[in-house]
């Protein structure tokens, strides 16, 4: 994980930079001054958006004692819920940089696809960054750095390859990582 973190630490770096002076030189800065203000206030935004999570969360370990079942159930549609709210996030940000290009060319496209990488991780990187000894966050915030990515090298590529990207990447945040969070959250209990 941590070889194939270097590509993730790296674009963290430059797709801000590269992307938002490109971006500024080639005219487009109101995109550049709403993706900052995105980079700050998205939690101020995305929080109210998972107030939901929490309701399952809470109703989830409310019966945890009395209804294992149906608690279970609750605890995974709250990693659910914040998972659905990642794939909105990412889909936001793509379409959102995506409807600033007017060109017609790849290259011209490449300082949006920077830019949308910054602004569709950055608010569940912040979130891992606050709670480093969560695992499940950690590697939540892996996880859509990475598939982001290949979604980024793929788009140029071939669009069956983007879209079994896209698929993987909804396999492992609607099924996957609800339910190794559901387990966690179980083998916590227990214990």
């Amino acid at each position: 994980m941590a070889i194939s973190s270097v590509p993730i630490v790296v674009m963290n770096w430059i797709s801000p930079i590269i992307g938002g002076i490109w971006l500024l030189i080639l005219g487009d800065w109101p995109l550049v001054v709403y993706g900052v203000l995105w980079i700050i206030f998205s939690l101020k935004v995305l929080i109210p958006l998972a107030l939901p999570g929490l309701g399952f969360a809470l109703i989830g370990g409310a019966l945890l004692e009395k209804i294992k079942p149906i608690a279970i159930i609750f605890v995974f549609l709250s990693f659910l819920s914040t998972n659905v709210l990642i794939i909105g996030t990412c889909y936001g940000a793509f379409t959102f940089c995506s409807s600033f290009y007017y060109g017609d060319n790849f290259i011209g496209y490449i300082p949006y696809l920077f830019w949308s990488y910054s602004l569709a991780v950055s608010p569940w990187q912040n979130i891992a960054a606050q709670e480093l000894d969560n695992p499940l966050e950690l590697i939540t915030s892996y996880s859509v750095s990475m598939f982001y990515l290949l979604f980024l090298i793929t788009f140029s590529v071939s669009t069956l390859v983007t879209f079994i990207i896209i698929a993987l990447f909804c396999l492992v945040h609607l099924i996957v990582l609800p339910t190794f969070g559901t387990y966690l959250a179980y083998q916590v209990e227990q214990t």
